[in-house]
C-alpha cells in the first residue's frame, strides 16, 4: 500500500476542521506527528479555520502561535482566516495587533485582501 504524506494528513485535518470535528482533527494532527511528519502552513490555517468559524479567537491564535514556533511562516490565508476570527465578534483592537505586530515582520504584499476580510 502507499504510504500517506504530509498532504494526505492535511487533507483529513482540513476535512475533520471543515466538519467541526476538533477531536478527530486533533486525533490526525497527533497521528501525523507520530509517523514523523510536521504540519505544514496548509495544516495549521485549517485548524485555525475551525476555531475562527466557532468564534474561539484565543484558540486560533494559539494555533498561529504554535505554527510560529513551529517554524512554519504563516501565509495570506493563514492571516486571512486569523483575521476572520476577530471580524464577527468586532474585536477590533486584536485584529489591529495581527497587522501590526504580524503583517509588518511577514512579506505578504501579494495575496492579502485586508478589506474583504475585516
Amino acid at each position: 500500500g502507499l504510504d500517506p504524506n504530509v498532504n494526505c494528513f492535511t487533507a483529513v485535518v482540513d476535512a475533520c476542521a471543515r466538519a467541526g470535528e476538533l477531536a478527530k482533527a486533533g486525533q490526525w494532527m497527533t497521528e501525523m506527528s507520530a509517523r514523523g511528519m510536521r504540519p505544514n502552513v496548509v495544516t495549521y490555517t485549517a485548524l485555525m479555520n475551525l476555531f475562527a468559524r466557532r468564534g474561539a479567537v484565543r484558540k486560533a491564535e494559539r494555533v498561529f502561535a504554535a505554527m510560529r514556533e513551529a517554524g512554519v511562516e504563516p501565509d495570506a490565508p493563514s492571516f486571512r482566516v486569523l483575521l476572520s476570527a476577530y471580524a464577527p465578534q468586532l474585536r477590533w483592537a486584536g485584529a489591529y495587533r495581527v497587522l501590526a505586530r504580524e503583517l509588518c515582520e511577514t512579506d505578504l504584499s501579494e495575496g492579502l485582501a485586508v478589506g474583504s476580510t475585516v
